[in-house]
């Protein structure tokens, strides 16, 4: 599989995100010729990092010039696209933002894209959570980034089928792993514990079907070099559902004591509540592809990741 990636230049969006900056990560070793495009406005921590493994490009989706200047000087193999917007959106401006980097900044990126001459792929990251959301019936019950993201996953198989483009989309469940917002769920747990504070949880556990950034890369590899047929879409997740607080007993299990705990602290929020776990049947036959990183081994990952950081920070701890 390696083989077919050794030389090929690969162009990463959203590459100072959560799951950008891992695949970033495991790409770097792999021989291929990095370009990460980056906001000037990411997060200059995460820019810094990413200069030791990819070159840098400056530009936002939503200017269609700059934009298609850069892709045409890279042209790239492959093109991992996972621009997104922060997670929840509360104002008219941001939910215009929102929409204008998913669906006007996926096209640009897919025109520019369609030019290109040695193009192979691109990757367009989608969620399997929004796109749950957006098959609620009530509109109270849906988070509005699964408005941009569901439109976005349609607009890139729209035009890979009628424009013949070489674009597949990946739908991905829960992610956790290296780099993941503090704000999220695992980073929260694993950080009460190492704080002594107290983890708010909802009344009744959310399911959700976890999978980590070891096998999403994993994924994304296989799927860098595997045929499909344009506009296919494909599912990752481990496959199963598992509750908030399961996650939470098996991580007390992994730290032989309890973590501080509040049920019901958190707002039991309903369209948490719809989802479902991911389909990988075909995921996994066409892509040649399976999860082999279970819970229990991600969240001692992820945990030892949290603790080297923290260990940074606190060389006393």
């Amino acid at each position: 599989m390696l083989d077919k990636l050794s030389d090929k230049s690969v162009l990463v969006t959203g590459a100072t995100g959560f799951i950008g900056t891992n695949l970033v990560h495991a790409l770097a070793p792999k021989g291929i010729a990095l370009h990460a495009l980056v906001r000037p406005t990411s997060d200059p921590s995460r820019i810094n990092e990413l200069s030791s493994y990819a070159k840098l490009h400056y530009a936002d989706l939503r200017d269609q010039t700059t934009l298609e200047s850069i892709v045409s000087a890279i042209d790239p193999n492959y093109i991992l696209h996972l621009a997104a917007t922060p997670d929840h959106s509360q104002t008219l401006s941001q939910c215009r933002e929102a929409l204008e980097t998913s669906i006007l900044g996926t096209f640009n990126l897919l025109q520019a894209a369609s030019s290109l001459k040695h193009l192979k792929k691109v990757i367009v990251a989608g969620s399997l959570l929004t796109d749950s959301y957006s098959q609620v019936a009530s509109a109270e019950l849906i988070s509005f980034r699964s408005i941009p993201k569901s439109s976005e996953r349609m607009l890139a198989t729209w035009l890979a089928q009628n424009l013949k483009l070489p674009v597949l989309v990946l739908l991905i469940a829960r992610a956790y792993g290296p780099f993941e917002k503090v704000t999220r769920f695992v980073p929260q747990l694993i950080n009460a514990h190492i704080r002594n504070q107290v983890l708010e949880l909802t009344a009744e556990p959310c399911f959700r079907d976890f999978i980590h950034t070891d096998d999403l890369s994993q994924a994304f590899l296989q799927a860098m070099t595997v045929e499909t047929t344009p506009g296919a879409i494909f599912e990752l997740g481990s496959g199963q559902l598992t509750s908030t607080h399961a996650v939470v007993q098996q991580f007390e299990k992994l730290i032989g004591c309890e973590v501080k705990k509040h049920p019901g602290k958190y707002p039991q929020l309903q369209a948490l509540m719809h989802t479902h776990a991911a389909n990988i049947t075909e995921t996994c036959r066409i892509l040649n592809w399976s999860p082999q990183v279970d819970l229990s081994a991600g969240l001692s990952k992820t945990f030892e990741w949290y603790k080297n950081e923290w260990h940074k920070n606190n060389p006393t701890f």
